[in-house]
């Protein structure tokens, strides 16, 4: 059964090509702390959720954009903002950083 959240961003269980992710999952970290330092790292954070298979997880979205994955590879610019994230007391397992390299 799929369910939808009225005027609430839907995050994508697998992106499609070339999209890639950043959110925090709020039930894992502080929701104040996350929006107070994701606008400090220059994110512009917005409430998502995420349809999982045991329910619906509340997330900050810090990033959504068309990537190469040449480009994602050669950049460092996203393991220097998820390291500052996890420096600042952000559980690792609330961060959700995927890309998708399927085939169209």
């Amino acid at each position: 059964m799929q369910t939808t959240v009225p005027n609430v961003k839907q995050l994508p269980i697998i992106p499609k090509q070339g999209e890639l992710y950043l959110s925090i999952n709020l039930a894992l970290a502080d929701p104040g702390q996350v929006w107070q330092l994701a606008k400090q790292l220059g994110f512009i954070p917005e409430l998502a959720y995420l349809p999982t298979t045991v329910g619906i997880e509340i997330h900050a979205l810090l990033l959504q954009e068309k990537s190469q994955l040449s480009s994602l590879l050669d950049a460092n610019e996203y393991d220097a903002r998820i390291e500052s994230l996890l420096e600042a007391g952000i559980n690792s397992d609330a961060i959700r950083f995927v890309y998708g390299r399927g085939h169209q």
